[in-house]
């Protein structure tokens, strides 16, 4: 039409504006190649689970121990030991038969000493190990959880209640990656808005404990500070409440 464009908006920007507009170009680019890495990984991880669901057996017994447990995962990806939980509760879901309830029941407790050797077994430089599986593991151990909640409450609660025992010890050192793995995990499987809560509160007890307690003497303790501060906004976010730790 008539009223064309004639770019003057762009004519008239200063030099300082164009530096800028530069500098911000490096921070998109690099954006969109974090974006891209991640539906790299998560694609690559759904392929690993559904090759995973190819090569394992449909159907799987709830281990009577620990041991038959480790037996059973030991040497398999974290990939395929999602796959083997996954099959593990659909095929005994306690709506199938009696006692299914009380053997998942046992189930988490052992998943959770499963966890919990992971974690004690991995260097510094191998943290990612007992993240990485549990964030395979949180959604069977959430499952679990609501199937036998009073179950899982008692046993996150003697979790909790034996790493405090243990930072009584050193009441100054920071925890080590265990500790943090299981206070993570709280938070995924409790409410954290509620006002009083048989393991959530004791768990954000002990962080404030942590928080006001620890000295910082390395640089490994103020990444683990700051993942504790972390914890806490998590299970603070919704009760609004304040921590001056």
């Amino acid at each position: 039409g008539d009223d064309s464009d004639n770019l003057s908006d762009l004519k008239n920007t200063s030099e300082s504006e164009v530096e800028e507009l530069e500098k911000e170009k490096p921070i998109i680019v690099e954006q969109k190649k974090d974006e891209n890495s991640m539906k790299a990984d998560l694609l690559i991880r759904k392929e690993m689970m559904e090759l995973a669901r190819k090569e394992l057996p449909y159907t799987f017994k709830v281990p009577e121990s620990y041991e038959e447990l480790q037996t059973l995962l030991n040497g398999q990806s974290y990939e395929h030991q999602a796959v083997i939980l996954e099959r593990m509760i659909k095929c005994n879901h306690p709506s199938l038969g009696e006692g299914l309830k009380d053997k998942l029941a046992n189930l988490f407790a052992f998943l959770l000493q499963h966890l919990q050797d992971t974690a004690a077994s991995s260097k510094l430089d191998e943290t990612h190990n007992c993240f990485a599986l549990l964030d395979r593991l949180a959604p069977y151990l959430y499952d679990l959880c609501h199937m036998s909640p009073q179950n899982a409450g008692r046993c996150m609660s003697e979790v909790i209640r034996e790493k405090q025992q243990d930072f009584r010890k050193r009441n100054k050192v920071y925890p080590v990656f265990d500790t943090l793995v299981f206070l993570n995990l709280v938070s995924l499987l409790f409410p954290t808005s509620d006002f009083r809560h048989p393991v959530v509160t004791p768990a954000l007890v002990f962080m404030c404990q942590m928080l006001n307690q620890c000295r910082i003497k390395m640089p490994q303790d103020i990444a683990i500070g700051m993942f504790l501060t972390t914890l806490m906004l998590e299970y603070t976010v919704l009760s609004k409440r304040f921590s001056p730790s």
